[in-house]
């Protein structure tokens, strides 16, 4: 969705925490959009009002992301007892099981989880903002669709599903033909 909206950011500017970083204003709204919401449909619930201002506390009220390794790393132990310069960071398995990590873990997953949602409900609002009337003379979409939003559920989000799926099943490779060819190329070229 953000990469629809704007197609301008570097490569790495579509991280999570950079998202919420450059969005933080935003996704207050929204958060406070659904903090409204509930405290009216839940306004005679003492039990749950009480949980809500807990939950505005969370985090200290920021809704920014920070990245694993900032969170997670720590400098390599030397073997006179001193800690090294290079960093160490734990494998998602260790920071899954290990007791020392679980509460540092949960946290980090909450916020990755309430960024990602609050960040859909920014850029949905976003992309259904956005006209799909271009400057070109021929615009095959015009009439078709009425805005972004409606492009990114028709191709978009079917693509990024096609290309998850492509990244857990793995695409078969013919290695013995790699492998010929390369020689082959690799023949000719010297």
């Amino acid at each position: 969705m953000a990469r629809l909206f704007d197609t301008a950011r570097a490569p790495g500017e579509f991280a999570l925490s950079k998202l919420s970083d450059s969005h933080h204003e935003a996704l207050l709204k929204v958060r406070n959009y659904y903090l409204n919401f509930w405290r009216n449909e839940k306004k005679d619930d003492k039990t749950f009002l009480k949980m809500l201002k807990d939950y505005e506390g969370f985090n200290n009220g920021k809704l920014k992301k920070i990245d694993m390794k900032t969170l997670f790393k720590f400098r390599k132990t030397l073997k006179n007892g001193e800690e090294g310069k290079s960093y160490i960071m734990p494998d998602t398995m260790q920071l899954h099981t290990d007791s020392k990590y679980a509460a540092q873990w949960i946290e980090y997953s909450v916020i990755d989880a309430e960024v990602t949602f609050y960040l859909r409900d920014h850029f949905h609002s976003l992309l259904e903002s956005l006209s799909v009337n271009t400057v070109s003379h021929k615009n095959p979409i015009e009439g078709v669709f009425k805005n972004n939003m409606e492009i990114y559920q028709n191709y978009w989000r079917p693509f990024g599903e096609l290309l998850t799926d492509m990244e857990r099943e793995g695409i078969k490779v013919d290695v013995n033909y790699l492998r010929v060819s390369c020689r082959i190329k690799y023949i000719i070229l010297t």
